[in-house]
This record gives structure tokens, sequence and C-alpha cells, in this order.
């Protein structure tokens, strides 16, 4: 930012202060430079010691120190049971001093949960000390928590301040929102937004894929509001946007006009590869909960399995809006030929459709078509299954010639027949998960 205007990075002095500490507890002499810090946003977690990178990512969050700590005032880092952290660890910040506040005025006992006995005051924000430097990570009450992940507010509003137009946005205030139902915490965006609501609904859904595709999160929604709630001195009350939407106060984007509008123009994001492939991919870095994934590596060998494949292929169609063939993951087990294959098929308008699914009604009737099965004893269909257990027919046998045993010591067990004829992908399964139980025969 300084550069850009041709300023020197010592023009400024950043800081941290609070009117309970009247006022500064840590601030950068005047002419010297400040350090910047390029942390694993996986790693800010309390108690926990950062981890600094050299390049900024999608992995990562900056952070500028605040100075050095004031004379007049101590500062600890603690741990969420009070002990205190060393340094470079994440915790609550505490300060203790002559300069601390002796209460608040009219406050009814609150007092007695802002400061100690020992005299240390919680400024609910959380940071960490390097080398008497003071580094802010954010409050304490709003770091919003996804997936085991911590996000900072002001990280998020910036990515989509910097994606949109300059001066389109007049505020775009970021806030976790637990859902009681799922008890997992979700994202919303405030926007204060003038124009009509067709236009705001357009920049919704912009807002909607940059956080997906840079993040990988899935936005709870997007929210207009005409004001937002500060305090005196002009601090975002996030937790009033927060009651505000709870109680109904303020309402959530029209969802049934958001999706006419994202079907306008879905055939022409879908036509960019570029696009359908870095919302895959995301979802896949979801999957297998990794940073960094090859574009042309097997979706089983990252380690989606049969059972995964099924919710991955429900959170692409969700994600991109289109409904895929049921197999479509097992033919095109990588990020690039699945990509290439949903463009392909739309631009060839086949096997791929636009649109949700539209989901039965309760009273549809469904038909049970067929059932099958295999067990020991050559066992291969329901009626000879209940007929086994009927007669009380023991399927545990010697092992026959055509089995092996690896130690010779096991001289009993039940066995499938003709087991080298197994079929892995009718059943969605994987080859790597076949080897070792049908590898030369072999029981299980």
């Amino acid at each position: 930012m300084l550069k850009k205007w041709h300023l020197s990075r010592k023009a400024l002095a950043p800081g941290y202060g609070l009117t309970e500490m009247t006022m500064a507890v840590a601030i950068r002499q005047l002419g010297k430079d400040f350090k910047r810090y390029i942390v694993d946003r996986n790693k800010l977690i309390v108690g926990k010691c950062i981890q600094e990178r050299d390049e900024e990512n999608e992995e990562t969050v900056t952070f500028v120190e605040c100075g050095e700590v004031c004379d007049c005032c101590e500062v600890q880092i603690t741990d969420d049971e009070e002990k205190t952290l060393a340094d470079g660890f994440v915790g609550h910040i505490k300060v203790n001093g002559p300069c601390v506040m002796q209460g608040y005025y009219n406050s009814n006992g609150a007092i007695t949960s802002a400061i100690d006995e020992k005299g240390w005051l919680d400024t609910q924000d959380l940071g960490f000390i390097d080398n008497k430097h003071l580094v802010i990570i954010g409050r304490q009450k709003e770091m919003i928590i996804i997936n085991g992940v911590n996000y900072i507010p002001n990280d998020i509003e910036k990515l989509i301040k910097e994606s949109t137009q300059t001066g389109e946005l007049e505020h775009c205030i970021a806030c976790g929102y637990f859902d009681e139902e799922t008890g997992a915490e979700e994202l919303v965006i405030f926007i204060k937004y003038d124009t009509d609501k067709f236009e705001f609904i357009e920049l919704a859904e912009h807002i909607r894929q940059t956080v997906l595709i840079s993040l990988g999160i899935r936005l709870r929604s997007v929210v207009r509001v005409d004001e937002i709630p500060q305090t005196h001195t002009g601090k975002v009350q996030r937790f009033k946007l927060i009651e505000n939407l709870k109680q109904g106060n303020i309402c959530e984007i029209d969802k049934c006009k958001s999706e006419k509008l994202i079907k306008l123009d879905k055939k022409e994001k879908l036509n960019d590869i570029t696009y359908v492939k870095e919302i895959i991919r995301q979802e896949v870095k979801k999957m297998v909960l990794i940073s960094e994934v090859s574009d042309d590596e097997n979706f089983f060998d990252l380690g989606i399995d049969s059972f995964r494949l099924v919710e991955f292929h429900k959170n692409i169609q969700e994600c991109l809006g289109i409904r895929l063939a049921v197999t479509i993951l097992l033919d095109y087990p990588t990020i690039n030929t699945i990509s290439e294959k949903i463009v392909l098929d739309l631009n060839e308008k086949k096997n791929i459709v636009v649109g949700k699914k539209k989901s039965r009604t309760s009273n549809s009737a469904i038909a049970v078509v067929g059932m099958a099965c295999r067990f020991p004893n050559d066992v291969n269909s329901p009626e000879a299954f209940w007929n086994m257990l009927e007669s009380g027919i023991n399927p545990i046998t010697e092992i026959p010639d055509t089995h092996w045993s690896r130690d010779g010591k096991i001289k009993n067990g039940s066995f499938l027949e003709n087991i080298d004829q197994f079929d892995p992908l009718f059943l969605v399964f994987h080859l790597k998960k076949q080897k070792p139980w049908i590898h030369s025969n072999e029981f299980c």
C-alpha cells in the first residue's frame, strides 16, 4: 500500500492500544522499519506455535507487528488454561501495569470478568510476541473457525474487496454463524449495497464463487443490509449483525431469484475449463485435507475411497449446478480428465444437465426390481441364503485346494467361489482395495 503512493515503509508506525489501558500497549518507533509475518493460517490455534512461510498464498495470512511493548505495562500471552506461553505461540493477550483501568463506570460487576485478582486485563484479542514485539491476530470473539481452520474476518473481507471493482463495495463484513441444528460454524457475508436487488444478486454470486475458489468455503449466505452497526469509536459490531439475522430483522438473499440469475450465465462459466478445474480442485482439497494436489493424480490415490466418492460426486454437482452420470468419476478419475469431460459434454449438449434435479415427492412410488447377494457355501441368491440359515448349515469348511494360507496354520474358513472374477469397478471399488484379498485366489 505504501509503495503504491511512493511512501517509505518507515512513514507509518504501527501500534496497539485500548481504552481500558489508557492508551498505548505497543508501538513501533517512528523512522524504524516494521516486520511482516507470513504464517500458515492452519496453525493459528491458541496454544500452538506459528509456522512462518516464505510466500503468500491461499494457505497463508499476513500480519504486521505493532512494535515493542511500552515500558509502562507488561504483556503476556496465555493459553485457554491461563498458562503463559513462550514467544511465537498464539494465545490470549493480557496486559498489566499502572495504566490499566480500575473498572467500568456503572458496570454492575463486569470488572470481575475483565481483570483477574493479580491485575491482568484480558483484552479479548489474540496474538503472539516475537522478541518483545507484539503481533495482533484479531478479536477472540470474531475469529471464524470452519472445519478446524481459523479464518480472520478482515482477511476474508480484503479478499472480497480486491476481487470486485474499486468502490463497488461500501462495506463488506464477514461473520461466523453458528448453526445450532448442525453444530457447525458457517460463514455469512454482510454487504451494505445501495443498488437494486437484481444487481446485488449478481454481486452475491460473484462473492460466493470468490470465497469458494480462494478459500474452499461454501457461504451460508450473502446478506444485504442498509446499515453496518458500529461503536462510537467506529468498530464494527459483528455480533449485532448476526443477532439481527437470527431474529429475522434482516433477510438472506432471495434464493429463487439467485438461482434464476445463476442459470443465465452458468453455461458461459462452465465453458471455461480453468473455472471448472479450480472448483473441482478445491473440492478435492477439502476431501483429502491437503493444501496442494496434482491435477493428474487419481482420486483414489489421493485418498478418496469408494464411499467418499459418492459425497465428492454430490459436492461437484452442487458447486457447478449440474447433474453428472453416476459412474463419471470412475471413467475420468483425475481433475484434468473430469474437467475436460464436463466442458466437452456441455459443448456437445450431452450427458450433463445444467440445473439441479427435482426431488421426488413424498408419495412417489418406488419399485424394487431385483436383489442379489453372494455368500460362502455357494449361496448366490436371497432365497438360497435364507434356506441356508433355516437349515442351520455351517458355511465354515476346510481350506479347499484352490486356496492357500500364507502361514499354513489356518485349516478352516468361509470362502467365496471364483473370487478372481470379482468386478471392483461395478461396485465402485478401486483396484488397490481388492489386491490384498484376491491376489492368487488367496482367502481373507
